[in-house]
């Protein structure tokens, strides 16, 4: 399987995915949900030093 990562900003987005889609080569394109995760892991570090 070959697949790329693609860096892209956000105020592009939209026109970038179109330009994309028209390649005879793309099969699928996605959009990263990284904007959207959780991304505080204090909680987490807190629990394991208090476990180990």
């Amino acid at each position: 399987m070959h697949y790329v990562i693609l860096f892209v900003d956000s105020k592009k987005l939209t026109e970038t995915i179109k330009e994309i889609k028209k390649q005879h080569f793309v099969k699928k394109v996605e959009i990263s949900q990284t904007p959207t995760l959780a991304v505080d892991f204090s909680e987490l570090n807190q629990n394991v030093e208090e476990e180990g």
